[in-house]
């Protein structure tokens, strides 16, 4: 029969050469080599004008208020829709 202690002492005897295992420095060297192929790529991109990004904001915020009223309005008849039903 064997307690908690023993298990836990296993866990801890067992974790260093599992963490000893992992390739940390492939890890950096992988992470390093995707940000400056991120960089590069970013550089690439084309980038709007600042009239263009102006009016998508715009085009944006406009349809997200529109879309929050009608989502209101429909959660308000809902409600009256139920009450109807369910008064009390």
């Amino acid at each position: 029969q064997s307690s908690g202690l023993q298990n836990r002492r296993l866990w801890v005897q067992v974790l260093p050469p599992v963490l000893k295992t992992l390739p940390m420095r492939n890890l950096v060297n992988n992470t390093r080599t995707y940000l400056e192929e991120v960089a590069v790529e970013m550089r690439k991109a084309s980038w709007p004008q600042r009239r263009e990004l102006i009016n998508n904001t715009v085009i944006t915020l406009v349809a997200s208020f529109v879309l929050a009223i009608f989502i209101f309005g429909a959660d308000r008849l809902i409600s009256r829709i139920l009450e109807f039903i369910y008064p009390g």
